[in-house]
């Protein structure tokens, strides 16, 4: 009676265990739900929403047995979403590609949503010039789209194809998506972009005076400003095949003043400093060759995490289902469900392992490349060395110790600038130096002995080691290396 007793209090307990459960798994999925809700009222405007960590909490939420099966619709889209936001405000292209997968793995019936998930995959690949690739997704994207009956995703897809089709060099086909693309009356932006696609085929083609006709046509259309900014850097390289110096540099100076796109940016600046070594303008040059340096920096980064994103994409059209998921139920779960996690577990452990080696093959590709171009690099360097060292030995005569020009600073400097890379210039602009500091350095470069230097500045001969190691610490050398450092400058500009 009393063991009776025992297990009917048992039994009350784990109902309340049980009611307590399912009343807190129903309010974080209305909590899951409410996310989506939100995120679809900003998708109406254009917009993806910023709250990761509720996207986050939404995902843990529905990625279970439960989710993928009474919230599969909305276990999607909070993938697509997560990727999205990764993609979007923290260029995480990594983490976003895995997003996209696991989205598009699910298999949803929406396919406006199954369109939007391939179209951002083949962005990804397209960024990382794997265009193969990028057309398989796009072309995916498409035919999703073409079953929602939704025009505008359809169209703008059928560009994105024709596009691929044009970084392949496979015009043919470009010109029939094309076609068929401009067949649809969508919106003046919409037109604009098809302009872009046909003159991007041109200037391939190296049709440059058709391509520039195009895009000037559609130069004014209303359109968001980086896809303007997509025409102009087209139209600034098109100006500069065509020897128009002029009208390039007007279109090089609008995106530098409009666009943040790293890769527009590098172009112009590029443009710029070509006319401005075209001008011998000096103060030009040293300028925008850093702020190119600047923006090649940023899009050796960016171009770096969409390589690591593609691997995963390519990885993902090879094998698109790693995994075996048994959805089986009754009696065949309890016949199975031990095979089904038997096998889960394995196929598991085979894509973790598969995973690491990929990362190991890319880590040590990386490492190679990099010790080649190091090497590459110290060789390119040293033969530089050489040729200021063969430089110096050949204007050693106009330099020579008790030579008129020592007492005239403004030809000494002047000479000194022609002869070696404009190394007074620099040294003067970007290290403040005084005069009789420019011609210490002048004298080192040379190679005179410190004896010289020093009566040829008015130094005591013992002080002249202190002024020339505070000159070096100014530099940022030490004044055993100040000679290197003096050549490695006049190398930079080689």
């Amino acid at each position: 009676m009393l063991t009776l007793i025992r297990l009917r209090h048992i039994g009350k307990m784990l109902l309340v265990a049980v009611l307590v459960i399912s009343c807190t798994s129903c309010a974080r999925w209305r909590e899951a739900k409410g996310v989506i809700a939100e995120a679809d009222s900003l998708l109406v405007k254009g917009v993806i929403i910023k709250d990761t960590a509720a996207l986050s909490g939404g995902i843990c939420t529905l990625e279970n047995l439960m989710g993928r099966v009474f919230a599969k619709e909305e276990l999607t889209k909070m993938y697509y979403l997560m990727g999205r936001n990764l993609d979007d405000y923290y260029h995480n292209f990594s983490d976003a590609a895995d997003f996209y997968i696991k989205a598009d793995r699910m298999k949803t019936k929406d396919w406006v949503l199954r369109g939007r998930i391939n179209s951002c995959m083949g962005f990804i690949c397209k960024q990382d010039s794997s265009f193969a690739e990028a057309l398989e997704f796009y072309e995916r994207a498409c035919d999703a789209h073409q079953k929602s009956d939704n025009i505008w995703y359809y169209t703008h897809n059928l560009l994105n194809v024709a596009e691929q089709y044009v970084n392949l060099g496979k015009y043919n086909k470009a010109d029939s998506v094309l076609l068929l693309a401009s067949n649809y009356d969508v919106d003046s932006a919409y037109y604009a972009r098809v302009v872009d696609v046909y003159a991007l085929a041109l200037y391939n083609q190296q049709l440059y005076d058709s391509a520039l006709v195009l895009l000037l046509g559609i130069k004014d259309y209303p359109r968001n400003i980086e896809t303007r900014c997509y025409s102009y850097q087209m139209i600034m390289r098109l100006y500069n095949k065509l020897n128009n110096s002029t009208n390039s540099i007007y279109y090089a100076k609008y995106i530098i003043t409009h666009s943040n796109n790293p890769s527009f940016l590098s172009n112009a600046y590029y443009h710029l400093v070509n006319y401005a070594k075209d001008n011998n303008d000096m103060d030009d040059i040293f300028m925008y060759s850093h702020l190119r340096e600047d923006e090649d920096r940023k899009l050796q980064h960016v171009s770096e995490a969409y390589a690591q994103a593609t691997l995963k994409l390519k990885d993902y059209l090879r094998n698109p289902c790693p995994f075996l998921y048994l959805w089986i139920t009754g009696g065949f779960v309890i016949l199975l469900g031990g095979a089904g996690i038997w096998i889960y577990r394995r196929k598991s452990e085979q894509v973790i392992a598969e995973k690491h080696q990929m990362e190991a093959e890319l880590r040590n590709w990386k490492e190679s490349i990099q010790q080649k171009l190091d090497r590459d690099k110290e060789d390119i360097m040293n033969e530089k060395r050489m040729i200021i060292r063969n430089i110096i030995m050949e204007y050693a005569d106009e330099f020579a110790i008790g030579k008129p020009i020592w007492d005239n600073d403004t030809k000494l400097f002047r000479l000194a600038d022609s002869c070696f890379g404009f190394i007074i210039y620099r040294l003067k602009h970007t290290y403040h130096l005084r005069n009789s500091e420019l011609k210490i350095c002048l004298m080192v470069l040379l190679d005179f002995p410190n004896k010289e230097i020093a009566r040829i500045v008015s130094y005591k001969e013992d002080s002249y080691p202190t002024i020339k190691r505070r000159l070096a610490t100014k530099l940022g050398a030490s004044s055993t290396e100040m000679r290197n450092f003096l050549l490695d400058l006049i190398v930079k500009i080689l």
